[in-house]
This record gives C-alpha cells, sequence and structure tokens, in this order.
C-alpha cells in the first residue's frame, strides 16, 4: 500500500522530515510503498475562500497543492507533521490542510476510509494547539485517525541544538509506534 508524508520541512534532516521517516521505517518492514512530500520546497498560499474549487475539486490557485492532492487521493494512508516555531502548527502546514478540506468539500468522501497519522514536534510550548490543529483536519476529512502509543508529540532540545531523536527517546518511539499502528490498521482496512 502506499503512504505519503506532508512534512513541513523543506529538508531532509529537518525533524518532521525525521519523525516520518521514523514512520516510515516500520511501514517499509511491512513493503508498504512510502514517499515523503517537503511542503517547505513549494510552500502553498492559504485558501482564499473563492469557493472556485467547490466545482471540481481543484483549487485555481497554481502552485503544488493540486499535485499534492492527487497523490493524496491516490494513497491509502497519509502522516502530516509539523514542527512548532511559534505555540502551533506553521502557518504553511495549516494553510495546507485548510486548502485540502476546502477541495474536498466538492467530493467529500475524497479521503472516506483513508488511514491517518500525525506527528507534531517541539520544545513542548504549543504542542497540543498543533495536535489539535491537525486533528480538525481528521474530523472533517472522513479519514481514519491513527494515534501512536498516546500522544503524537515529540519535544526537541529548547535552544535547537539537538534533535528530538538524540534528546527525546520517547519521541522516537512514538514515531515509531505511529508506523507500527499505521501497519496494523492498514492490514485491518
Amino acid at each position: 500500500m502506499n503512504i505519503i508524508a506532508f512534512v513541513d520541512s523543506c529538508s531532509e534532516s529537518g525533524e518532521s522530515a525525521l519523525f516520518a521517516k521514523l514512520a516510515f521505517n516500520e511501514l517499509n518492514k511491512e513493503n508498504h510503498i512510502t514517499e515523503m512530500v517537503f511542503v517547505g520546497k513549494n510552500p502553498p498560499l492559504h485558501c482564499t475562500g473563492c469557493d472556485k474549487c467547490l466545482k471540481n475539486g481543484i483549487c485555481v490557485e497554481n502552485d503544488s497543492v493540486n499535485e499534492w492532492k492527487k497523490k493524496l487521493e491516490e494513497a491509502d494512508g497519509f502522516i502530516i507533521t509539523g514542527e512548532i516555531r511559534d505555540s502551533g502548527l506553521c502557518s504553511m502546514m495549516y494553510g495546507l490542510l485548510e486548502r485540502f478540506a476546502q477541495m474536498g468539500r466538492a467530493t467529500p468522501d475524497f479521503l472516506t476510509g483513508k488511514i491517518g497519522g500525525l506527528g507534531v514536534i517541539g520544545t513542548r510550548d504549543g504542542g497540543m494547539k498543533a495536535v489539535f490543529d491537525i486533528v480538525s483536519f481528521f474530523q472533517h476529512s472522513n479519514a481514519i485517525l491513527v494515534w501512536p502509543a498516546y500522544w503524537p508529540f515529540t519535544w526537541k532540545d529548547s535552544e535547537a541544538k539537538e534533535s528530538f531523536e538524540k534528546c527525546d527517546p520517547e519521541g522516537v518511539f512514538l514515531a515509531g509506534d505511529l508506523g507500527r499502528q499505521m501497519c496494523w490498521a492498514l492490514s485491518h482496512s
């Protein structure tokens, strides 16, 4: 099965990419095909509320979001990750989820039955707000939300000297556990 991750980083060495990689390691063990989209390389515009996408599910903005939506529709599962930069999910990722949700109104079942997960990386400030930002997307997407052992939040050194991989072994476990939980859900869907 195909799993796609949308990470807010523009770098393969970013924290959100690391979270997705740790989940992907578990998914790859079960022969799932994984792909990472680095949203930061092509930052999307926010939804303008023009409602033109309601006719055909395609946004009038000429950026990568239409292509990403197609990839999301073709995938069996997906992961949304984000680093907390200032008390919550960054505006770029929030804008992406906002546009996916708006375009999804044209075809409300475009994520129905898909297995989705999330991961948030921060210094504990704004972590739950970022989780809620992503969960609110799931609430009206009809996707099945999968959680790791308890909460999908890891922390990094507040001075950003160390990645969460070095300072939060529990976070490393949680990222891998998200992949394990997704494997289980995919095999039972």
